[in-house]
Protein backbone atom coordinates (compact mmCIF):
# COMPACT_ATOMS: atom_id res chain seq x y z
CA UNK A 1 0.00 0.00 0.00
CA UNK A 2 2.76 2.70 1.06
CA UNK A 3 4.44 2.16 -2.84
CA UNK A 4 1.06 3.20 -4.48
CA UNK A 5 0.43 6.11 -2.48
CA UNK A 6 4.40 6.99 -2.81
CA UNK A 7 4.09 6.51 -6.85
CA UNK A 8 0.76 8.72 -6.57
CA UNK A 9 2.37 11.35 -5.03
CA UNK A 10 5.39 11.13 -7.44
CA UNK A 11 3.13 11.19 -10.29
CA UNK A 12 1.17 14.12 -8.65
CA UNK A 13 4.44 16.31 -8.16
CA UNK A 14 5.98 15.14 -11.90
CA UNK A 15 2.04 16.05 -12.95
CA UNK A 16 1.98 19.88 -11.16
CA UNK A 17 5.79 20.54 -12.70
CA UNK A 18 4.84 19.62 -15.87
CA UNK A 19 1.89 21.31 -15.95
CA UNK A 20 3.73 24.77 -14.34
CA UNK A 21 6.14 24.67 -17.12
CA UNK A 22 3.53 24.47 -19.94
CA UNK A 23 1.77 27.76 -18.12
CA UNK A 24 5.03 29.43 -17.22
CA UNK A 25 7.10 31.80 -19.54
CA UNK A 26 10.22 30.42 -20.11
CA UNK A 27 13.03 32.97 -21.37
CA UNK A 28 15.95 32.12 -23.21
CA UNK A 29 18.81 34.75 -24.35
CA UNK A 30 20.65 33.39 -26.93
CA UNK A 31 23.07 31.48 -24.91
CA UNK A 32 23.52 28.57 -27.40
CA UNK A 33 21.90 31.15 -30.56
CA UNK A 34 19.75 29.18 -33.06
CA UNK A 35 18.78 30.87 -36.42
CA UNK A 36 15.93 30.88 -38.78
CA UNK A 37 16.72 30.72 -42.75
CA UNK A 38 14.86 33.48 -43.13
CA UNK A 39 14.74 33.04 -47.05
CA UNK A 40 12.62 29.97 -46.21
CA UNK A 41 9.87 31.34 -43.85
CA UNK A 42 6.95 32.41 -46.29
CA UNK A 43 3.72 34.08 -45.12
CA UNK A 44 0.98 35.06 -46.98
CA UNK A 45 0.65 38.64 -47.15
CA UNK A 46 -1.20 41.21 -45.36
CA UNK A 47 -4.16 41.77 -47.02
CA UNK A 48 -4.18 45.54 -45.82
CA UNK A 49 -2.13 48.22 -47.80
CA UNK A 50 -0.74 50.03 -44.93
CA UNK A 51 0.67 46.43 -43.54
CA UNK A 52 2.12 45.68 -46.37
CA UNK A 53 3.88 48.95 -46.24
CA UNK A 54 4.99 48.46 -42.83
CA UNK A 55 6.49 45.53 -44.05
CA UNK A 56 7.89 46.86 -47.24
CA UNK A 57 6.90 43.60 -49.14
CA UNK A 58 4.95 45.23 -51.68
CA UNK A 59 1.89 43.39 -53.87
CA UNK A 60 3.33 40.36 -52.98
CA UNK A 61 0.85 36.87 -52.27
CA UNK A 62 3.44 35.36 -50.53
CA UNK A 63 7.01 36.79 -49.09
CA UNK A 64 10.03 35.72 -46.98
CA UNK A 65 11.16 37.10 -43.49
CA UNK A 66 13.95 38.14 -45.11
CA UNK A 67 11.81 40.79 -47.75
CA UNK A 68 11.23 42.60 -44.13
CA UNK A 69 14.30 45.21 -44.09
CA UNK A 70 14.89 45.86 -40.81
CA UNK A 71 17.75 44.92 -38.10
CA UNK A 72 15.27 43.13 -35.57
CA UNK A 73 12.26 41.30 -35.82
CA UNK A 74 9.61 40.18 -33.60
CA UNK A 75 8.28 37.26 -34.38
CA UNK A 76 4.67 36.63 -32.13
CA UNK A 77 3.87 32.90 -32.51
CA UNK A 78 0.45 31.70 -31.05
CA UNK A 79 -2.12 29.13 -31.73
CA UNK A 80 -6.24 29.93 -32.23
CA UNK A 81 -7.12 27.43 -29.63
CA UNK A 82 -4.73 27.98 -27.48
CA UNK A 83 -5.79 30.22 -24.05
CA UNK A 84 -2.89 31.29 -23.19
CA UNK A 85 -2.21 32.66 -26.40
CA UNK A 86 -5.57 34.78 -26.14
CA UNK A 87 -3.84 36.04 -22.52
CA UNK A 88 -0.59 37.04 -24.51
CA UNK A 89 -2.60 38.83 -26.86
CA UNK A 90 -3.33 42.65 -25.03
CA UNK A 91 0.98 42.14 -23.97
CA UNK A 92 1.73 41.58 -27.53
CA UNK A 93 -0.01 44.44 -28.49
CA UNK A 94 1.55 46.32 -25.95
CA UNK A 95 4.89 45.51 -27.31
CA UNK A 96 4.00 46.55 -30.71
CA UNK A 97 2.78 50.03 -29.52
CA UNK A 98 6.06 50.63 -27.20
CA UNK A 99 8.02 49.75 -30.26
CA UNK A 100 5.56 52.11 -32.19
CA UNK A 101 6.02 55.05 -30.03
CA UNK A 102 9.72 54.45 -29.61
CA UNK A 103 11.90 56.85 -33.26
CA UNK A 104 14.83 54.62 -32.70
CA UNK A 105 13.39 51.28 -32.15
CA UNK A 106 10.13 51.92 -34.96
CA UNK A 107 13.10 52.79 -37.08
CA UNK A 108 14.88 49.33 -36.23
CA UNK A 109 12.40 46.83 -35.01
CA UNK A 110 9.10 45.68 -37.12
CA UNK A 111 6.61 42.73 -35.61
CA UNK A 112 4.56 40.41 -37.37
CA UNK A 113 2.47 37.59 -35.38
CA UNK A 114 1.70 34.35 -36.93
CA UNK A 115 -0.75 31.81 -36.25
CA UNK A 116 -0.54 28.38 -36.40
CA UNK A 117 -2.76 26.21 -38.17
CA UNK A 118 -4.86 29.00 -38.71
CA UNK A 119 -7.09 29.65 -42.13
CA UNK A 120 -7.05 33.60 -42.98
CA UNK A 121 -10.90 33.90 -41.53
CA UNK A 122 -9.27 32.61 -38.31
CA UNK A 123 -6.77 34.65 -38.44
CA UNK A 124 -8.71 37.86 -39.18
CA UNK A 125 -10.80 36.78 -36.48
CA UNK A 126 -8.09 36.42 -33.74
CA UNK A 127 -6.54 39.94 -35.25
CA UNK A 128 -10.33 41.71 -34.97
CA UNK A 129 -11.48 40.17 -31.57
CA UNK A 130 -7.95 41.45 -29.73
CA UNK A 131 -7.95 44.63 -31.96
CA UNK A 132 -4.55 43.71 -33.31
CA UNK A 133 -2.53 46.31 -34.91
CA UNK A 134 0.56 44.33 -36.05
CA UNK A 135 0.46 42.77 -39.51
CA UNK A 136 -0.96 38.85 -38.82
CA UNK A 137 -0.47 35.92 -40.94
CA UNK A 138 -1.45 32.27 -40.71
CA UNK A 139 1.00 28.74 -40.72
CA UNK A 140 -1.44 26.69 -42.16
CA UNK A 141 0.19 23.80 -42.93
CA UNK A 142 2.62 24.14 -39.70
CA UNK A 143 5.89 25.40 -41.98
CA UNK A 144 6.94 27.72 -39.00
CA UNK A 145 5.72 25.28 -36.87
CA UNK A 146 8.10 22.66 -37.86
CA UNK A 147 10.81 25.02 -37.96
CA UNK A 148 11.01 26.08 -34.84
CA UNK A 149 11.00 22.37 -33.87
CA UNK A 150 7.36 22.12 -32.80
CA UNK A 151 7.12 25.05 -29.76
CA UNK A 152 4.84 25.49 -27.56
CA UNK A 153 2.91 27.98 -28.01
CA UNK A 154 2.56 31.34 -27.43
CA UNK A 155 6.06 32.19 -28.40
CA UNK A 156 7.82 35.72 -28.34
CA UNK A 157 10.66 35.64 -30.60
CA UNK A 158 13.57 38.34 -31.31
CA UNK A 159 15.48 37.76 -34.39
CA UNK A 160 18.42 39.64 -36.05
CA UNK A 161 18.02 40.67 -39.70
CA UNK A 162 20.33 37.14 -40.33
CA UNK A 163 17.89 34.60 -38.53
CA UNK A 164 19.19 35.01 -35.01
CA UNK A 165 17.36 33.74 -32.42
CA UNK A 166 18.31 36.93 -29.36
CA UNK A 167 15.71 36.04 -27.18
CA UNK A 168 12.79 33.55 -27.28
CA UNK A 169 9.83 33.67 -24.73
CA UNK A 170 7.68 30.37 -24.33
CA UNK A 171 3.97 31.17 -22.74
CA UNK A 172 2.06 34.32 -21.70
CA UNK A 173 4.31 36.81 -20.34
CA UNK A 174 3.31 39.56 -17.31
CA UNK A 175 3.89 42.72 -19.06
CA UNK A 176 5.85 43.79 -22.32
CA UNK A 177 8.52 46.01 -20.37
CA UNK A 178 11.13 43.32 -19.77
CA UNK A 179 10.90 42.05 -23.26
CA UNK A 180 11.12 45.45 -24.77
CA UNK A 181 14.40 46.23 -21.96
CA UNK A 182 15.88 43.34 -23.90
CA UNK A 183 15.28 44.57 -27.35
CA UNK A 184 16.54 48.04 -26.27
CA UNK A 185 19.44 46.22 -25.29
CA UNK A 186 19.90 44.39 -28.09
CA UNK A 187 19.32 47.77 -30.40
CA UNK A 188 22.16 49.37 -28.43
CA UNK A 189 24.80 46.76 -28.73
CA UNK A 190 24.18 46.18 -32.28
Amino acid sequence: MRFKQRRAFVLSLIASAMAAACCCPGVTFAADPQALDLNRVMLAAPSSEEARQYLGIGAKRLFPLSDINTKFIVLGYYGVKCPYCHEQAPVSNRIYEMIRSDPELESNVKMVGVLVGSNPEETAAYAGKYRIQYPMANDPFFEIYRRLHKPKVPLTLLLNGQGEILVSVTGAMNGPEGFVNKLKQFQRDH
